[in-house]
């Protein structure tokens, strides 16, 4: 679904690493779910840095939750997200289910504003991330103990 999407599609600009779209790989994300939690029919799964949508596309796709929704603070990824979601929901309906947003995580409140409130389990790989974003989700998680917060901050980046 994503393979046309180019590395200059996601690529950040030039000295600003926290406008960069990383990459979870699929085998990846499947190993995280089945270790972390089993997601069923009433969970709402959020992406904090969705990036072009693949995390929200794979999760939609080999689980039971019932909404998939995305944080992406670069308006060019989460158009491009919401684009490659649309064209491909006939052969994969369950896209229809993926709500992107373009918002900076440390504008949003992840415990009042819906439909980002109603999420019971929440990513977010903020390596890349400012120090203030990740203070932010360092509080949301403090105070949220009926999530599930899988932050971490390690580079997913393939290494040369």
């Amino acid at each position: 679904m994503f393979s046309n999407i180019t590395t200059s599609d996601i690529r950040q600009e030039s000295g600003k690493t926290y406008n960069n779209a990383g990459e979870l790989l699929p085998s990846g994300l499947a190993t995280m779910i089945a270790v972390k939690v089993l997601l069923d029919e009433n969970d709402v799964f959020l992406d904090v840095g969705a990036g072009i949508g693949n995390v929200l596309a794979q999760v939609a796709l080999t689980t039971k939750v019932s909404t998939c929704l995305g944080v992406e603070m670069r308006r060019d990824l989460c158009s491009l997200s919401v684009r490659h979601m649309r064209h491909h929901a006939d052969a994969y309906p369950l896209h229809r289910n993926v709500v992107m947003a373009s918002a900076d995580v440390r504008d949003v409140s992840l415990s009042s504003q819906a439909p980002i409130s109603k999420a019971t389990i929440i990513l977010a790989n903020y390596f890349l991330f400012e120090k203030a974003a990740k203070l932010v989700l360092a509080r949301e998680n403090k105070h949220n103990a009926e999530r599930t917060f899988s932050c971490f901050n390690v580079s997913l980046l393939p290494t040369a």
